[in-house]
């Protein structure tokens, strides 16, 4: 692999997300001084600061590091949104026959080696057991692991690329709903590896949702029948093993280990927040309400789940541990509690009801100040640590910094202001509406350092899927910058505020593209440009805009969203 990801190809998915249809050519460049006149105009565009004009910005994307490869390099490449690379280089690690993944992909894919092969293999199995069997299994399980995020990266991608027809091959391919018999009588099966992440199986019901969008059920069936068998127990898994015996932990399914497994039961968070975004597609909304009351009531258990996770093999004895520790639990609490209240109140506005949302809304700003106090005492124990001389080995301040950097704890406040910022919109109040995005989208910006705005850091979006269960974004969808300035820019054209509105979302994409530069963005900018110059300005400035995206290789906007004309 180069320094760079390569050039998205010219075919893009033209529909917008969900919408389905063909695919058609990004337009032709006119000619080679035309590309060469925007190259000049992108990188006087990226240039220019809006706080000092002398200060230069990220013109290029930075290099790739050199001494990355393998997953690390795929997980790079997902951060960048180089969904393209994603695809190509996790094929290769997925297929390279000496690397630690083929095994278990072959595995997965139900592919049968040869007898020759296996007689090989079991020879080599019991010398390295005799040899050393512990660093065997470790080896194993963390190739396991590896290959699951593997593969749930190349279903992101084609996801986000909107390649639905491939997305339905590859769970197809991969047998991911083999063990779940979908359209016939509701069997439970038990036809998938034991290894297999829950996480994964759940991304492939839920992908129905879009490779299947004339019958939504069929997500629902799958994701209904995943939850019998996780929340089912033991009984569950002796259905899905066809006898008794030999179940697993908490359900798991037979065959499985204590040293592979996470209990099955700790993904019926995930697992209902899934149900709930079916729900929604299928404006089933008291459904999706109460799918939502459920998640709500089960996460004292999996903050739980989730404490227990990040202090797994680390002595937290010492009471500065203890304190890290209630930092941390007053956080997750509240940023999970924010976070179901604020799409229950997202579901009552799209019903009508604004007093249901206000209601909603309320309850989610009640738990912010837990989650700003918390961060407040952990980042002042987590400096003064830093600052004194022979720290020691004690985890409790690598706990408090951990706690900073947790998706959901640093969207919360940004997220209170977004549902001031729509119950305003809703209201027809534009300029309280206005002022509550600008602020959200300065406390996402908070977050972010100037170096991960110029190359993001990998966030892995199922982190936390056996425990709390929720996604920041939400399974592949819109993300809450996105949120932020699709609405900014409605209020900006209520309120004839046309300027304000491209001058702030120009600055974002000069700070950041690869974080900023997202679809919405472009296509919102786009129509502002439309809006505000003749038709010539409009096009050139919409063409740089383009050119942008392309340098950053940002594979997930498509064509359309730039709004050019062939």
């Amino acid at each position: 692999m180069g320094p760079n990801p390569t050039p998205p190809p010219a075919p893009r998915p033209s529909p917008a997300p969900g919408s389905g249809g063909s695919s058609r050519a990004l337009p032709a460049t006119r000619s080679t001084g035309h590309s060469a006149a925007l190259e000049a105009a992108a990188d006087r565009f990226l240039s220019v600061s809006a706080s000092s004009p002398d200060q230069r910005r990220l013109v290029h994307p930075p290099p790739l590091p050199r001494d990355e490869s393998g997953l690390d390099r795929v997980r790079t490449l997902a951060a960048r949104r180089a969904w393209v690379d994603v695809l190509a280089v996790s094929a290769d690690l997925l297929n390279l026959p000496a690397g630690p993944y083929a095994r278990w992909h072959r595995e997965l894919c139900q592919e049968v080696e040869g007898e020759g092969q296996e007689q090989e293999q079991e020879q080599e199995q019991e010398q390295e057991q005799d040899q050393q069997e512990q660093e065997q299994e470790a080896r194993e399980v963390q190739a396991q692991a590896g290959t699951c995020e593997l593969l749930r990266l190349r279903l992101s991608a084609l996801l986000r690329l909107r390649r639905h027809a491939d997305l339905a091959k590859e769970v197809e391919r991969l047998n991911l709903l083999d063990g779940y018999d979908i359209d016939g009588g509701g069997e439970l099966g038990s036809g998938l590896p034991v290894w297999v992440d829950v996480a994964l199986i759940i991304m492939a019901g839920s992908s129905l949702l879009y490779t299947d969008p004339g019958d939504p059920d069929r997500s629902l069936d799958a994701l209904s029948l995943l939850r019998e068998v996780v929340s089912g127990g033991e009984a569950a898994a002796r259905r899905a093993g066809g006898g008794g015996g030999g179940g697993g932990v908490d359900g798991a399914p037979p065959n499985t280990t204590a040293a592979v497994a996470v209990p099955l039961s700790r993904y019926l968070n995930r697992i209902d927040v899934a149900v709930c975004n079916a729900h929604m597609r299928k404006r089933e909304w008291r459904l999706a309400l109460s799918a939502l009351d459920t998640i709500y009531g089960n996460l004292d258990g999996g903050v739980r789940l989730e404490m227990e996770r990040r202090i797994a093999g680390r002595d937290v004895a010492s009471e500065d541990c203890a304190q890290a520790l209630r930092w941390l639990e007053r956080a997750l609490t509240g940023a999970a509690r924010i976070e179901v209240r604020s799409r229950q109140g997202w579901i009552f506005l799209q019903t009508g009801s604004l007093d249901g949302a206000e209601r909603m809304f309320a309850l989610a700003e009640r738990e912010l100040a837990s989650v700003t106090n918390a961060l407040r005492e952990a980042e002042a124990f987590a400096t003064e640590f830093g600052s004194s001389a022979g720290a020691g080995a004690d985890p409790a301040p690598t706990l408090a910094r951990e706690l900073a950097e947790i998706a959901m704890v640093q969207q919360a406040p940004a997220r209170v202001l977004v549902n001031a910022g729509l119950l305003g919109l809703a209201r027809q109040d534009y300029e309280a509406g206005m002022s509550s995005f600008e602020g959200a989208m300065g406390q996402l910006q908070a977050v972010h350092s100037g170096e991960d705005s110029a190359a993001p850091r990998y966030r892995d979006e199922e982190e936390m899927a056996a425990t709390l269960g929720l996604v920041p974004g939400g399974d592949g969808g819109p993300t809450l910058i996105s949120h932020c300035l699709n609405n900014l820019a409605l209020c900006a054209l209520y309120k004839c505020r046309y300027t304000d509105a491209v001058n702030m979302m120009e600055s974002l994409v000069r700070e950041g593209p690869s974080l900023f530069l997202t679809e919405r963005l472009a296509f919102n900018l786009c129509t502002l440009y439309e809006l505000g110059s003749d038709a010539p300005a409009s096009d050139r400035k919409k063409r740089v805009l383009q050119v942008i995206s392309k340098r950053f290789f940002l594979h997930d906007i498509g064509s359309e969203c730039f709004r050019v004309s062939a």
